[in-house]
């Protein structure tokens, strides 16, 4: 599920956009239907694997580029 998007640069000041989605996990239960938010993903638009790195730090995984959330 779609959660948001952002704008990241990295140190030469290209700019890219990351798309953040959540996936809803489904939890059995005998009495109710519970759910509970999964764990972020993060993609470049162009759909490479970006991975958290510390509060608003990512680094792309394919080319190991830091970017920082603008």
């Amino acid at each position: 599920m779609f959660k948001e998007i952002f704008s990241a640069k990295d140190a030469a000041g290209n700019i890219y956009q990351v798309i953040v989605t959540q996936d809803v996990m489904h939890l059995p239960s005998f009495s109710a239907r519970l759910t509970a938010p999964g764990i972020e993903k993060y993609r470049l638009i162009d759909g490479k694997e970006v991975r958290p790195v510390a509060t608003n730090t990512f680094q792309i995984v394919s080319s190991c580029t830091t970017i920082f959330r603008i």
